[in-house]
């Protein structure tokens, strides 16, 4: 627990920002774990990183799936599938 505490304490706190702000600092991130969310997807999307751990069921239907097979996929049971 300790761990956590002393990387709290190293945690920047950053100002407001708007929605482009926003997607301009997560662009610049070097790797990626997104949600279900297009917000973290276009960050994702937009960026030069190689690094992106997505879901596997991104929408309900999995039809259409619009992960990159490059990325890598969490499947719900917590393991991580790389092609």
């Amino acid at each position: 627990m300790s761990g956590y505490l002393e990387w709290g304490m190293d945690a920047v706190i950053m100002p407001r920002m708007d929605q482009f702000q926003s997607l301009g600092l997560m662009q610049s991130c070097e790797a990626f774990i997104i949600a279900n969310s297009s917000f973290s997807w276009w960050a994702a999307w937009v960026s030069d990183s190689p690094d992106v751990i997505c879901p596997d069921r991104f929408f309900a239907n999995r039809e259409w799936e619009i992960c990159p097979s490059r990325w890598i996929y969490l499947p719900r049971s917590g393991r991580a599938l790389m092609e």
